[in-house]
């Protein structure tokens, strides 16, 4: 959606919901004299740390939203031998400090040859990590294996020289999803290993990586300066619908939409609350549609 714009976005298989992150109040009792308390939507970001359910939400909604086919999936490891003045933890340590820097040496050279790419975080048995890059085209396991060793300082080893990289075919679209899908069951491969309090980023993507959008409402921009107040109330009705259809409060993020059914009916629905707030708002700014009228997209003023 970008900085400063602020709205709801509706993907193939899912939902997104941004709001503007405004310091906002509430009582804290049923009371017109009661205390208000303050509600911050969106806390700060520190440094990251374990693996965290959040995490993996993001990572499953972006997997079943991505727009393009992939052929291979790259392998990427260290030998990462102990040295003769240094504990596990300590050579674990020295690899965790330096992996993430050489990750971008290695896509930062490939770029124009696997195209876009969504690379995800493990660690092995022994402590050491290794990365997985599912590519959108498909590389000579010789290229990588140059390229990696040349990122990761490792040429002079002839064991790193022979399987310091893998390139495996992706079959199918459905292959690397459900790669990813056993991914985030790994969860013995998301534990810290001794010497390690922190793992910075555990996945990431390209911004080349485009996602499969259907339509968005855009309600604020602040490169305009403009609140939308027709969007705005397009968003709340779609969020009001959301939250009926699951049966939970939805206030705002990423939800997960399996099968693009909910995804299917919302794209309608944002057309016919257009026409309905394109004509029968001019009138009447605070009139609202009814559910039924929204679903079938006939009265009440909607086209």
């Amino acid at each position: 959606m970008g900085a400063g714009r602020y709205g709801m976005r509706v993907f193939r298989n899912g939902v997104e919901l941004r709001g503007d992150g405004r310091l906002r109040f509430r009582r804290s009792r049923p009371s017109e004299w009661g205390p208000e308390y303050a509600i911050r939507p969106h806390g700060r970001r520190g440094a990251i740390g374990g693996w965290s359910e959040a995490s993996a939400r993001r990572l499953r909604f972006i997997a079943a939203n991505v727009d393009s086919a992939f052929e291979s999936m790259i392998t990427l490891t260290y030998r990462a031998r102990e040295k003769a003045w240094e504990t596990r933890a300590e050579r674990n340590r020295r690899v965790i400090q330096h992996c993430q820097a050489d990750l971008h040496r290695f896509l930062r050279c490939l770029a124009g040859e696997i195209g876009a790419y969504l690379w995800v975080r493990e660690f092995q048995r022994r402590g050491v990590v290794h990365y997985h890059v599912i590519c959108q085209r498909m590389i000579s396991p010789e290229r990588a294996t140059e390229a990696w060793c040349r990122a990761s300082r490792q040429l002079d080893d002839a064991a790193v020289l022979r399987r310091g990289a893998k390139v495996d075919p992706i079959r199918s679209q459905g292959g690397a999803l459900s790669y990813v899908g056993r991914y985030l069951g790994k969860e013995r491969q998301k534990q810290l290993p001794v010497g390690v309090e922190g793992a910075g980023r555990w996945w990431g993507r390209s911004r080349s990586l485009k996602l499969a959008m259907l339509d968005e409402v855009i309600w604020l921009d602040r490169s305009e300066g403009i609140r939308r107040s027709a969007e705005l109330r397009i968003v709340r009705v779609l969020r009001r619908y959301v939250s009926k259809r699951t049966r939970r409060p939805y206030r705002g993020g990423a939800f997960l939409d399996y099968g693009g059914k909910l995804s299917e009916k919302l794209g309608g629905m944002l057309e016919t609350l257009r026409a309905y707030y394109g004509e029968t708002a001019r009138f009447d700014p605070m009139a609202l549609p009814t559910w039924e009228a929204v679903e079938e997209g006939v009265g009440d003023g909607c086209a």
